[in-house]
């Protein structure tokens, strides 16, 4: 599959969370979104529709309505095609995007839980660990988004390309 076969079938297959996605699919689609969030936050710097917000733990969140509006746009279709993959090497990709978000949410609870610095250090062990755990989750996960599809291999005899 090529580029822009990619980002047609990414954008058609959004809401279809069954079935599998080529490596070739899903790459070129991770690829058209890595491009268009690049380009979203280059657009939000020069046309200064960029913001940021320091929180009482003493943690800065920046952002940009245009980056804003296009991550909202291609999270549905790259959550869509990333299960798709996570399918077609025969795993259950649900686990994977829950344990994933745990981070980010973690991170997020350190900056809103108000005390200053003092509390932030005491998050800083939990987030510490749940960091590592998450690196190590990154490397599986990005070692099942490259092997080749074994779904495939046991319905049509041939392994995903």
């Amino acid at each position: 599959m090529n580029f822009p076969e990619a980002v047609k079938s990414g954008f058609a297959r959004a809401r279809d969370f069954q079935g599998t996605a080529t490596r070739s699919e899903f790459w070129w689609f991770y690829v058209f979104n890595a491009v268009c969030s690049s380009l979203a936050g280059s657009l939000d710097v020069l046309l200064g529709l960029n913001w940021s917000r320091k929180f009482d733990s003493g943690v800065t969140i920046s952002g940009g309505g245009l980056s804003a509006a296009v991550s909202i746009l291609l999270l549905l279709p790259m959550v869509a095609v990333f299960y798709r993959r996570i399918h077609a090497v025969g795993k259950r990709a649900t686990p994977l995007v829950l344990f994933m978000l745990v981070l980010p949410l973690a991170m997020v609870a350190a900056a809103l839980f108000p005390g200053g610095q003092s509390h932030l250090g005491m998050w800083r062990d939990v987030l510490i660990a749940v960091a590592l755990i998450e690196a190590v989750l990154l490397v599986y996960v990005l070692v099942l988004l490259c092997r080749k599809g074994v779904l495939e291999a046991e319905n049509v005899g041939a392994d995903l390309p």
